[in-house]
């Protein structure tokens, strides 16, 4: 749907037609990405800009944004189906050596495979 878009609008308003709260909820939005220059003055990140349409406020977010911060990292799941009885049911490796796994510990076909 986005895929071909250079910049994303998100339009301040819920399905209802209303418009979004705080009343500045974009500047506050783009702020967090904002940074003070040398000028002391508050300058809005180049990917995301603040404005007004048709009297609601709304955010450009730019795609460069995405298209920079984003980087692959390769996860795998162990899992499998059983059969046990009657109630066959999806098992699934969440503890290995008694510790926990996060999502980026089994980052290579090997450790999954081991």
């Amino acid at each position: 749907m986005f895929l071909d878009a250079l910049e994303i609008v998100i339009l301040g308003t819920t399905l209802e037609g209303r418009q979004f709260r705080p009343s500045d909820w974009a500047e506050r939005l783009c702020g967090m990405m904002s940074v003070f220059g040398e000028d002391r003055h508050l300058s809005y990140s180049p990917y995301l800009k603040p404005m007004m349409t048709s009297g609601v406020r709304c955010v450009v977010v730019d795609r460069e944004l995405e298209i920079e911060r984003f980087k692959t990292q390769e996860y795998w799941t162990v899992e499998a189906d059983v059969s046990a009885g009657s109630d066959p049911f999806l098992a699934r490796l969440v503890k290995h050596d008694a510790r926990k796994l996060t999502k980026f510990d089994l980052n290579n076909e090997a450790l999954a495979h081991a």
